[in-house]
């Protein structure tokens, strides 16, 4: 323990250094970066025993608008010792969870559309004059023509917020409050919309028409590949200068020239969204504004944090489940595993902000992934004596999406055991049969596969909730904390990251775990679906127990979490007080 204490001061020695060279002498911060990596490596391996692992090793020092964030190293050392050196000196700055500034926008403005909701507001015309107050006069806006079209932007965007979309706009002149009476008037008497996911067309206009481009690498050859392999006859040559020019009105994307280039003069401008979703399900329709095919789409999320402009929303059903807490109807919150790594206090007082917020109570989903764990246990069992050679998860909505719409031969090698959130659902029904349940997570897919559950009535993000919880000003440090009647095991909990599936189904076989062979497939790109669909169509795979997630490192790292970069780290932290284990 002596030894394990003087690597702790070491490290603190390596830290404040850091801090004090970004607070007070900005010039040697490279140096005391370099200086506490060199502490630890030193002394991680002569002080810290075998069983010691380090979940992080980097040091990031982020600096905006005046303000640090700090992300310092995590060590845990066994299970009986974990610190973390951002506790270890006083941290004077603010913390932003954001990952990046689209997010920061659309947390910022749903927490002013809930807040209004809150003072009874949101369908006065202080919701008309919000777009003014965000985007106020002689405001400058990079990217945008004039402050009027980035209050423009701002309306739109409140639509997906509200749960409509572009398509209830029939007159432009239909004030925000009109939307948000709709809105309400929807909430309280009918449903969510169908479709999960819009474009806003005034926030798509900013990106590049076309894909590729010639650059001053042109040496103005004489072959002129470009110029005569284009089927279109888009490539120009100028008179004088011989250097080659793309007619964009006429150019169709091919590539071909791009590729007979002989210099790599021409470049290819790549769409964010279009090169972010693996399946080719978003594209630019007839006005060059990008389009969302719901019939292809498996609901990855990819493209609504690749897209640069935030034009790409899901359809929110916030006001939904506040307005069934407003009448005060049973609401039940059923939380995903990943809400360990969301907010940086403890997941009792999580819970106790929930309660605050008006839900009747709070399920957590990891109980229902235990019964996920025990069926799909048996079943892979019965399957390999069976003679199939191998089986996947069922547990990600957006892989289910992915076999039905382009897999189908993998169907007979999908689990068939239902998802953590299936039993979750049917546990909080059990308790309370006339609760509305709202599946809490990171994940857009969960929202079609509620549509499929009876069970589950709305399904609300991470992003969201950490909206509503600024809007109705929850202290999460001081909150009355909640504690779960239930405590399940340390594996289910652990189904937020990549390879906890594979690992909690292991764990519970035991002995008989041992002779399967279990692999990971962590992100649906398009590398990793060829590699699905060559399973599939060959009927054998490198493992017997193939676990697939939509998102690298899993559901942690979803297109709506709250918790940034700073999530997975805090996920592992919680895990290693999580005492009880299969």
């Amino acid at each position: 323990m002596k030894k394990e204490k003087l690597t702790v001061l070491f490290c603190q020695i390596g830290t404040a250094i850091t801090y004090l060279s970004l607070k007070w002498f900005p010039l040697p911060l490279p140096l005391s970066v370099a200086f506490t990596k060199f502490i630890i490596f030193t002394y991680k391996d002569s002080y810290i025993n075998q069983s010691a692992t380090f979940h992080s090793d980097r040091t990031n020092l982020n600096i905006k608008r005046g303000k640090c964030d700090f992300s310092f190293f995590n060590i845990s050392i066994g299970h009986k010792l974990s610190l973390s050196l951002q506790n270890l000196i006083t941290n004077p700055f603010n913390y932003m969870a954001f990952t990046n500034n689209i997010m920061i926008v659309r947390h910022r403005l749903l927490t002013e559309l809930v807040k209004l909701w809150k003072n009874g507001e949101l369908t006065t015309d202080k919701i008309d004059r919000l777009p003014l107050e965000l985007s106020p006069r002689r405001s400058k806006h990079a990217g945008r023509c004039c402050v009027h079209k980035e209050r423009a932007v701002w309306k739109y965007k409140s639509l997906p917020l509200l749960g409509l979309d572009m398509d209830d706009e029939t007159d432009e002149l239909t004030p925000l409050s009109e939307y948000a009476a709709r809105a309400i008037e929807r909430a309280n008497n009918g449903k969510p919309k169908d479709n999960i996911m819009c474009v806003i067309d005034e926030a798509c206009s900013a990106c590049v028409q076309i894909n590729y481009e010639i650059t001053d690498l042109c040496r103005g050859c004489t072959a002129r590949s470009c110029q005569y392999n284009c089927p279109k006859g888009a490539v120009h040559v100028h008179a004088d200068t011989g250097k080659a020019w793309i007619d964009h009105d006429t150019c169709i994307s091919c590539g071909i020239c791009h590729k007979s280039c002989p210099y790599h003069a021409i470049v290819y401008i790549p769409v964010p969204c279009e090169e972010s979703c693996p399946v080719k399900a978003i594209s630019k329709d007839e006005h060059g504004i990008e389009h969302i095919d719901e019939n292809k789409c498996i609901y990855c999320g990819k493209c609504m944090n690749a897209c640069p402009f935030g034009a790409i929303f899901e359809i929110s059903q916030t006001f939904d489940v506040l307005q069934r807490i407003r009448k005060g109807e049973q609401v039940v919150a059923i939380v995903a595993p990943s809400i360990l790594g969301q907010f940086s206090t403890t997941i009792e007082q999580v819970y106790g902000a929930f309660r605050q917020i008006g839900f009747t109570d709070i399920i957590e989903v990891a109980q229902g992934a235990m019964s996920t764990v025990e069926h799909e246990a048996h079943e892979l069992i019965e399957k390999l004596e069976e003679g199939q050679k191998f089986m996947t998860t069922s547990c990600c909505p957006s892989y289910i999406e992915l076999v039905n719409k382009y897999i189908p031969d993998m169907k007979k090698y999908v689990s068939g055991t239902g998802s953590p959130m299936y039993y979750a659902a049917r546990i909080a029904k059990e308790k309370y049969p006339d609760a509305k349940i709202v599946f809490v997570g990171p994940c857009v897919a969960k929202r079609k596969e509620a549509q499929r559950d009876e069970a589950v009535d709305f399904v609300m993000t991470f992003e969201e909730v950490s909206s509503i919880f600024d809007a109705f000003e929850v202290n999460l440090e001081i909150v009355q904390p909640y504690a779960m009647e239930f405590s399940s095991v340390r594996e289910a909990h652990g189904f937020a990251q990549a390879g906890g599936v594979m690992g909690a189904v292991k764990a519970f076989l035991k002995m008989e775990a041992d002779k399967i062979n279990a692999i990971q497939v962590s992100d649906l790109n398009k590398k990793n679906i060829g590699t699905l669909r060559a399973y599939a169509k060959s009927g054998k795979a490198p493992g017997q127990f193939i676990e697939v997630m939509a998102c690298e490192g899993g559901c942690i790292t979803g297109p709506s979490t709250h918790s940034g970069s700073n999530g997975k780290r805090q996920l592992v932290q919680e895990l290693a007080k999580q005492e009880k284990t299969y």
